[in-house]
């Protein structure tokens, strides 16, 4: 007893230690220059952000949405953040730090109030925290980084687990957890109205009805008292009501928002619809690479880890289903956890969710991925439990490995990845040299995209050779495709090589001076706007 009580306190200060490592990491990955690993829609989020600090509304005229309002983001705490920096990079990497104090608590107060051991708590936070995938739509940059358009979505549903939880078991006596709750629900009322003012009905269907299932079931099952029934109906009636003050608000000011929606699944197309789910729950944690890669390199170790992992995971789901027998009494933490997933890959299934493309926009099982690892965490500490003594000490070293395989495997990803797009930095201080109004990039809206987000003082479009007009990109203005949006003073930044006279009509052409160049790009000047 002695051993196996030493054995556990050496793994959680062990765990301890490499949690801190990995928090650390986070916090120095938003506090840095995060514009050198801007990508383009965090870029265009922070020029829509910018706006509307500028304009004073979330009700920005002629916008151009995305499917999102992205204010269930890093801006929820960002916006008033920056009016104390002066810096949305800086306002943006401390509103992070904020999620990220948030996810501790709300994880960390749900294992500890089911009586889990600091051990898999401490794991369940590194594997949280850890960045599984670097990428534009990846895990990394959704949840913890830059605009990180999923945390508040995928918050919303673990805070009100803690909740269902707190009314389970707080005395409401007692004042400290009579203080506990309300903090929590005051913190679930502002991120629910946030999400459901932003994005409608995703969160509630993909993470507040699993959760009203879990409950109804388990009460069912367990026969809850009638005081607990009283209150899980009053909270669950509460989130109802957030939901639809937020929604109705919604659909009031931004009636025709969502450019895309999910359309059920083709019979022809539903088995490759379904393999591309099964291929995209593996690259949500980054456990398939999109080139080539070494089995025996580090990189091909670290994915081979994470492909186990993912089976490991799925194996949980299972797992929790099979405890879904109405026979014998419910786990509520379970339930809870479980159908969460159920419905996640219900919907995933039944929708397409490739837009037309060979694979699925991943992202959509990045809502469940957290409530699967504190499963996993939860199932584990059962099955360790019944381990040998003689086991601990093997699976205990098994395990360390396998979490500084996923650590620094992870961490080598993004430290590799901070310059990606540094060329949008050194381009946009450049412009900033020029007295100009606006910048109009020749074929490529991504750097387009770029410098609108990093550089707020001009104004910056896209110009297409085989359309021979501006474009409009989602999230800026409608009137971005017209020339008089950008005032006068202007330059053109064309790809060297590339001749003007090839690209924009002749009588305009010729009326744009060469004055320099930046990276790749030539840049040609003109003191009136001539393209329509």
């Amino acid at each position: 007893m002695i051993e196996k009580f030493t054995l556990d306190r050496i793994l959680a200060g062990v765990l301890g230690c490499l949690l801190c490592i990995q928090i650390f990491l986070l916090l120095f990955y938003n506090l840095r220059d995060t514009r050198t690993l801007i990508n383009a829609d965090a870029a265009s989020a922070i020029y829509h952000f910018m706006e509307v600090i500028d304009n004073g509304t979330l009700n920005l005229p002629d916008w151009n949405h995305t499917t999102t309002l992205e204010l269930d983001s890093a801006f929820l705490f960002a916006v008033p953040l920056y009016y104390v920096t002066h810096d949305m990079f800086l306002a943006m990497g401390l509103a992070n730090g904020i999620f990220i104090l948030l996810y501790f608590w709300v994880i960390y107060r749900i294992m500890k109030l089911n009586d889990i051991s600091l051990r898999w708590i401490f794991s369940v936070l590194i594997l949280t925290f850890t960045p599984w995938a670097v990428g534009m739509l990846d895990y990394f940059n959704m949840m913890f980084y830059q605009a990180s358009q999923y945390t508040v979505k995928t918050l919303v549903p673990l805070v009100l687990i803690l909740l269902v939880f707190q009314i389970m078991k707080f005395d409401f006596k007692d004042r400290k957890e009579r203080g506990e709750f309300i903090a929590t629900l005051v913190t679930y009322t502002i991120l629910l109205y946030s999400t459901s003012l932003s994005t409608g009905i995703y969160t509630i269907v993909c993470g507040i009805f699993p959760i009203i299932m879990g409950v109804m079931y388990t009460g069912i099952c367990n026969k809850f008292t009638r005081p607990k029934w009283i209150r899980l109906s009053c909270l669950l009636l509460y989130s109802g009501g957030i939901f639809l003050i937020g929604f109705m608000k919604y659909k009031e000011l931004y009636p025709s928002t969502s450019k895309y929606n999910l359309n059920i699944t083709l019979a022809a197309e539903f088995w490759k619809n379904l393999c591309a789910n099964v291929v995209g729950f593996f690259q949500v944690l980054g456990a398939l690479p999109s080139m080539n890669v070494s089995g025996m390199s580090m990189q091909g170790i670290v994915l081979c880890v994470k492909f186990i992992f993912c089976i490991v995971l799925l194996a949980c789901i299972l797992s929790g289903t099979r405890k879904l027998n109405f026979t014998q009494k419910q786990d509520l933490l379970n339930n809870l956890l479980t159908y969460i997933c159920l419905v996640n890959l219900f919907i995933v299934t039944i929708y397409d969710t490739r837009y037309g493309s060979d694979v699925m926009q991943y992202r959509y099982y990045i809502i469940m991925i957290i409530p699967l690892l504190i499963l996993c965490g939860y199932r584990c500490e059962f099955y360790f439990k019944k381990m040998h003594k003689y086991q601990h000490g093997a699976f205990c070293c098994g395990f360390l490995a396998f979490l500084l395989v996923i650590i620094v495997g992870n961490n080598r990803t993004v430290l590799s990845s901070l310059h990606n797009n540094d060329y949008a930095v050194t381009i946009c201080d450049y412009l900033d040299t020029l007295d100009v109004e606006s910048v109009i990039f020749i074929d490529d809206q991504d750097t387009t995209a770029l410098c609108r987000g990093i550089d707020h003082s001009k104004r910056y479009g896209c110009f297409s050779s085989a359309e021979q007009q501006l474009q409009t990109q989602i999230c800026t203005y409608q009137a971005s495709n017209q020339g008089a949006f950008y005032g006068d003073k202007n330059v053109l930044a064309v790809v060297d090589g590339v001749n003007l006279e090839d690209v924009l009509p002749e009588e305009i052409a010729r009326q744009y001076t060469l004055i320099g160049a930046v990276k790749w790009f030539n840049i040609y000047y003109c003191d009136h706007m001539l393209i329509p």
